[in-house]
């Protein structure tokens, strides 16, 4: 694991990227994490205050107003709750449901993949039939063709699908 990134982080809020020596924005810090850059944010007096920064950043970043990324009820929740409930529900639940939900996704990704491969190789499978039989049929060179733009759409379907799942993935 390589050394976080050191971010000083000023009375008024400015960010100073101790490497770079300049400032940041919330925009570019928040850019570094997700690039999977380490961060250790210090408060004026040198403290550790890497978890209060980024979750205000990440609470702060994305709300239009129409939907929060924490709802209501769940911040209700953890006001309410106990120390020792909150202690184990932050370093034991909830990193076991992020592991389990990071796997369902790549099994649900596999899942799709295969059953995709699977109807490929069966429409593939199938081509040499229709071949085979090109001479009784009538204007089977244009059902050959049907067959192969067939194939073309459910490739550029699977290509959309598991696209669409590497952004899912990215983003969880």
């Amino acid at each position: 694991m390589s050394t976080p990134l050191v971010i000083k982080k000023y009375k008024n809020r400015r960010l100073y990227d101790t490497e770079r020596s300049c400032f940041l924005t919330r925009e570019e810090l928040l850019e570094i994490v997700r690039n999977g850059r380490d961060v250790k944010v210090e408060d004026p007096e040198g403290l550790d205050a890497t978890v209060e920064v980024l979750l205000q950043m990440m609470l702060e970043t994305g709300t239009d107003g129409k939907e929060r990324i924490i709802p209501s009820d769940f911040v209700h929740f953890l006001i309410r709750a106990n120390k020792n409930s909150l202690h184990s529900f932050f370093h034991q639940f909830l990193p076991n449901a992020m592991q389990n939900y990071q796997e369902s996704l790549q099994n649900i990704q596999k899942t799709q993949t295969d059953m995709a491969t699977g109807i490929l190789q069966g429409i593939t499978t199938l081509n040499p039939f229709a071949s085979a039989f090109q001479a009784f049929l009538p204007k089977t060179q244009s059902k050959q063709d049907d067959t192969k733009k067939e194939v073309d759409e459910l490739k550029k379907k699977l290509d959309e699908m598991q696209k669409a799942l590497e952004r899912i993935s990215k983003n969880s």
